[in-house]
């Protein structure tokens, strides 16, 4: 989708009501949603007629597509927490700024409990591995979010017990996996060396401390791959989707 071209929206066109409520939709119930809401609200400040006719087109999809839902099962007498999480990044994903869209799903016991896509802010990333490993270190601080919760809510309830041992991170990009590991070219990543943004850093802490476990997984396998670019099918998505308890009807 181009910015900046063509015809500017009717006013009577509220483009940014309907963002709203694709947003609203997009954080809470419908993660399929996720990467194409952030898409849309590139053109927020300056819509166009293109950008109104994509919106409504894409309103019917979800429109004929209200059954879809989040379906979660009841955990085992017994069953520990267990966390997961999947980690990916579309670098020079936006055209016209040259950004990366990086994403991350977190998942309980293989539930999908908490998503984000959003369009890397900042210097446009130098490399597909810089991109990765910015995400891969977001991620890292909403897995400390998440078991400092579940810590502190197993001190009120007996039931809850959380699984002893490193979070797997399943990352698809190779050179994203062993900078988290302290490995590397140094010549390669002199550039991420030296920024400024020095919480990227973050995550190589957490695996060295025991708190993450990083490991490869095949693009085709991680379902976050959603998150930062268009589906290449329907069955794709509903392939991927299906792991993380979405159900598309």
């Amino acid at each position: 989708m181009s910015f900046g071209d063509g015809d500017k929206a009717p006013p009577e066109n509220d483009y940014r009501e309907k963002l709203g409520a694709l947003g609203w939709l997009a954080n809470m119930t419908r993660p399929d949603l996720a990467f194409t809401q952030g898409h849309f609200s590139r053109a927020a400040s300056d819509v166009r007629a293109q950008h109104m006719q994509r919106m409504n087109h894409y309103l019917r999809y979800v429109y004929g597509t209200q059954g879809t839902c989040l379906s979660y099962r009841v955990l085992e007498p017994g069953e520990k927490f267990t966390l997961q999480a999947y980690v990916d990044s579309d670098w020079k994903g936006c055209k016209q700024t040259g950004r990366s869209t990086g994403g991350h799903c977190i998942c309980l016991n293989g539930q999908i409990i908490s998503w984000t896509s959003k369009l890397m802010q900042g210097r446009p990333k130098m490399s597909s591995t810089e991109a990765e490993y910015t995400q891969l270190s977001k991620c890292g601080m909403d897995i400390d979010y998440f078991l400092k919760l579940f810590r502190w809510m197993a001190k009120f309830d007996s039931r809850i017990e959380l699984l002893e041992g490193p979070v797997s991170v399943f990352e698809d990009n190779a050179g994203a996996v062993a900078v988290a590991a302290g490995q590397g070219s140094a010549s390669k990543l002199r550039h991420m060396i030296a920024t400024d943004d020095v919480h990227e850093h973050r995550v190589r802490d957490q695996v060295a401390d025991g708190t993450l476990v990083v490991e490869k997984i095949g693009t085709g396998d991680n379902t976050v791959d959603l998150f930062t670019k268009p589906a290449a099918s329907r069955t794709q998505m509903v392939k991927l989707l299906g792991k993380l308890n979405v159900d598309i009807k």
